[in-house]
């Protein structure tokens, strides 16, 4: 009996440790793009990089071996984001995520089955991660921009006032849904 209590209580810490078990972690920098493979003893590959608040992050994964999922972790494993099909073709993007803090932030690459549960499909596959480049505004100016399926975004800063109306207006070519989003930032 006493036996049995100990299988048991062992059991019950060793399913308690499998989600802090740790992934095999590489780093990735900004602009950087890396080639790996998931396998069935490594279905998940995580990637650390470091960030400042209010950074402005891209993550693109892609396979033509299994459908990609992509996760973004803080320091804490806390989940910030997750993506399954927005690049297309079975292939994961995070698109324009901001960095809520400075710190170090994880990347898991895989593939959606392995998302899921235990069993997870293999293969090659790319990784990059991309920061936009912030411009400046003034009131009352006007830029022409372009976006692509790799530059999905630009991404600009403006100094206003409490008290100020601002009217922010995106125009583009036939064919493109554009969207608009401001956020507050901080004085640095």
């Amino acid at each position: 009996m006493r036996r049995s209590r100990i299988a048991i209580l062992l059991m019950i810490v060793l399913l308690l440790a499998l989600p802090m078990m740790a992934f095999a972690q590489d780093e990735i920098a900004f602009g950087e793009t890396v080639d790996g493979n998931l396998t069935a003893d490594e279905p998940t590959v995580a990637y650390t990089f470091t960030a400042e608040q209010d950074q402005v992050v891209t993550i693109r994964l892609e396979s033509a071996d299994f459908d990609c999922f992509l996760t973004l972790q803080n320091a804490d494993g806390d989940v910030l984001a997750t993506d399954d099909d927005s690049a297309g073709n079975l292939d994961s993007q995070i698109t324009g995520f901001a960095i809520p803090a400075d710190g170090e932030y994880t990347i898991l690459a895989q593939s959606y089955a392995s998302s899921q549960g235990p069993d997870g499909e293999v293969g090659a596959y790319t990784l990059s991660l991309e920061t936009a480049a912030s411009s400046a505004l003034e009131y009352g100016m006007s830029v022409d921009g372009d976006l692509s399926e790799v530059e999905v975004l630009d991404d600009y800063t403006f100094q206003g006032s409490e008290g100020d109306t601002v009217v922010i207006t995106m125009i583009g070519e036939e064919g493109l849904d554009s969207f608009l989003s401001l956020f507050e930032g901080v004085d640095k």
